[in-house]
């Protein structure tokens, strides 16, 4: 399971969603938004694909998706294991 690094500030702006850190801002296109806002300690990545599956239920290959999404975050630096 994977929780947000609290180095971050997740902000919303104009439709867009960025992340603040002292170092860097990053950019999310809605999908990594919403798995970002799922990454909370507690959801599994089977958890996560359940939320997004009822939301989206026409995206194939959403457990693909949403591993590279957390993975990608992760090195980034953004998420970290619990």
């Amino acid at each position: 399971m994977y929780k947000k690094n609290l180095d971050y500030v997740f902000v919303k702006f104009e439709g867009d969603f960025y992340l603040y850190s002292p170092q860097k801002s990053i950019k999310l296109n809605e999908s990594a938004a919403r798995i970002l806002d799922l990454c909370d300690g507690t959801n599994s990545i089977e958890d996560i694909c359940n939320v997004l599956g009822k939301k989206y239920p026409e995206t194939k290959n959403l457990k693909e998706i949403v591993e590279r999404t957390i993975n990608h975050l992760s090195q980034l630096g953004v998420l970290v294991n619990n």
